[in-house]
């Protein structure tokens, strides 16, 4: 196998390698809500936090966008604060 890793041993490797990556991107993901009334929202896609120099931003896919301001709709989303689960020391 590669690295030195026996087949048998490829599961647990790949389960180890899953939780990291869950628990490292975990306090940057966002969901995206979208409403017509103002009042309620059902969830309508994802998108994840980046830091540009100081700045938070939101990245999704163009149609999570379109799709939601489609027929008078409007999206949101928690702001990173309030997700955010790691220490502020620990926010990219």
């Amino acid at each position: 196998m590669c690295h030195g890793i026996a087949e048998e041993d490829w599961p647990d490797v790949v389960r180890h390698v899953h939780k990291e990556m869950a628990d490292h991107v975990r306090p940057n993901l966002a969901s995206i809500s979208r409403t017509e009334d103002n009042v309620s929202g059902k969830a309508h896609g994802s998108g994840g936090y980046v830091d540009i120099k100081g700045t938070p931003y939101l990245l999704t896919c163009e149609h999570v966008v379109r799709e939601g301001y489609e027929k008078g709709g409007r999206i949101a989303h928690l702001p990173r604060r309030v997700l955010s689960c790691v220490p502020e020391s620990m926010v990219c």
